[in-house]
């Protein structure tokens, strides 16, 4: 009835204005509902589609000299079509926004994967938690500068900055020239390179010395250098001759170690080895002093690694886990 008011004030105004009538009221509906067609908001591309072609179909039908209750039949399709692309495309709508939020949440999740977060560390819970009813525009730019300001914090290092200076730390060379006297870890990625390319297992183990900053503050940085090197030196008597360590960073050792029949024995075999080399005696102005420094380590199957370079990643992690 609305549509057929609006045509008939159409003709009505072009009437008065000396234009040249409309033939018929029907023809005000057909060139309405002709012109309401395009300018309906797009939400799915098919949906679309399907929509405007079943309103051209209907305009198409409107005859010359219909009866009135033909006419407001033909009104009432094309009422239902609106309301069917109305609810159709809320339908889409809510789908793509549950999509989209599902890809949001993955991406972050391996965001902080990537950085050693635990998705668990309230920070990141709150991030994750508000990304799932996320509405307006307003609300999606607050969530994003939240998530900026989780990434580069203004009271303290963030874990991009952090991540980066792992990566920057990690030793890339091919030689020994380092303190430890090791191979460095260009050494470790051909040689696990070998090792993918031949189909074989191994495991990879990350040696993290903690309270470096503690010990070189107070004795130095070369007993440092003289804790790692002979940390090193423990790792390599204690480990079989197949077991290769290198020097990953200034705060790491890296070994790999094929032949293990299972993780968890390899775990109990390194917890024994690393108990013996905490504690070492270093010369220090020429006095004997012990020297405790606490090791950790985490061990990776190389079926975790898809091509060597991937180490660097899994070394950002490994440092980083559980820091937050």
């Amino acid at each position: 009835m609305i549509l057929k008011q609006i045509a008939s004030r159409i003709q009505e105004k072009i009437t008065t204005n000396n234009n040249p009538p409309l033939p018929a009221p029907d023809h005000g509906l057909r060139m309405l509902t002709k012109a309401i067609n395009p300018g309906t908001p797009e939400t799915s591309q098919e949906l679309n589609r399907i929509f405007h072609a079943g309103i051209d179909s209907l305009a198409r039908q409107f005859p010359v000299g219909i009866s009135d209750a033909e006419k407001m039949s033909m009104v009432r399709s094309i009422l239902l079509e609106f309301d069917a692309y109305r609810t159709n495309s809320e339908t889409a709508f809510h789908e793509q926004l549950t999509c989209w939020r599902n890809v949001v949440t993955m991406l972050f999740n391996e965001l902080l994967h990537w950085h050693g977060i635990s998705p668990e560390s309230p920070p990141a819970a709150e991030i994750l938690d508000t990304a799932k009813s996320l509405t307006s525009a307003k609300e999606i730019q607050d969530w994003g500068r939240h998530l900026y300001e989780f990434l580069h914090p203004i009271d303290r290092n963030s874990p991009v900055d952090t991540s980066t200076a792992q990566l920057r730390a990690t030793d890339p060379s091919s030689t020994n020239d380092n303190p430890v006297g090791l191979n460095g870890g260009g050494v470790a990625l051909e040689q696990l390179r070998k090792i993918k390319q031949a189909n074989r297992h191994a495991y990879v183990v990350f040696f993290h010395l903690n309270c470096l900053d503690v010990i070189s503050k107070r004795f130095g940085q070369e007993v440092i250098e003289d804790c790692l090197m002979a940390i090193a030196a423990n790792l390599t008597a204690h480990l079989p001759s197949t077991d290769l360590v290198y020097h990953w960073s200034d705060a790491t050792l890296l070994a790999i170690v094929p032949r293990r029949v299972s993780e968890i024995m390899l775990s109990a075999e390194l917890e024994r080895i690393v108990a013996q080399s905490c504690e070492n005696t270093i010369q220090i102005d020429n006095r004997s002093i012990m020297i405790r420094v606490p090791i950790s380590f985490d061990i990776i199957s190389t079926h975790r690694v898809h091509k060597p370079e991937d180490l660097l990643r899994l070394s950002v992690q490994s440092f980083n886990a559980g820091r937050l």
